[in-house]
């Protein structure tokens, strides 16, 4: 299964912190939304009063330079602007969502209501977006320490009474077949 990523730059934001007025702007269409994103927190200090320019910001998908993949839990991007913006990407907003400008973590901000979106700086970047859920996280712990929790059970139930090289043998004679006898 292939799976589309839309993404766009916004060179203009609005901070509304209220769910029900972010709602409210999205079904008025109050809002210019191919150029401007809603967000619910404050940006960074660093893009406060910062200067957008109407450039062409390049964006291509790192690994396959396009915006298809079928690998829904991480994405790469590589940007390249002339001023800083904020990236969307068209996909839930969810907190198990990790986000990477040049190696760097960043804060993950809910655009227009749904989606995902992050600041980022002028110049050429990496984008990338990892999925990491905390839930699978310690479910796998969980399960290796069972595992090894059962193998070192295992081994001292074997290593008893008998020893293991013992108990090997013993079950060998009695599954062993006869030696074959010819008949005369």
């Amino acid at each position: 299964m292939t799976y589309r990523t839309e993404v766009f730059i916004a060179k203009r934001w609005i901070v509304e912190k209220d769910e029900d007025a972010v709602l409210k702007l999205l079904d008025t269409n109050a809002v210019d939304l191919y150029n401007t994103v809603i967000i619910e927190k404050e940006p960074p200090k660093e893009f406060l009063g910062a200067e957008i320019k109407n450039d062409s910001t390049e964006v291509t998908f790192a690994e396959e330079d396009k915006f298809y993949t079928e690998r829904l839990s991480e994405f790469h991007f590589k940007i390249k602007g002339e001023s800083p913006g904020f990236f969307v990407v068209s996909d839930n907003f969810h907190p198990g969502w990790k986000c990477y400008i040049d190696g760097r973590e960043t804060e993950i901000y809910h655009a227009n209501y749904l989606w995902k979106g992050v600041f980022f700086p002028a110049g050429e970047h990496e984008i990338h977006f990892k999925f990491v859920a905390k839930n699978i996280k310690i479910s796998r712990m969980l399960m290796f320490s069972f595992m090894g929790l059962f193998f070192a059970l295992f081994l001292f139930v074997c290593y008893k009474d008998y020893g293991l090289i013992n108990r090997i043998k013993i079950l060998v004679k009695k599954v062993a077949l006869p030696p074959f006898k010819k008949n005369l």
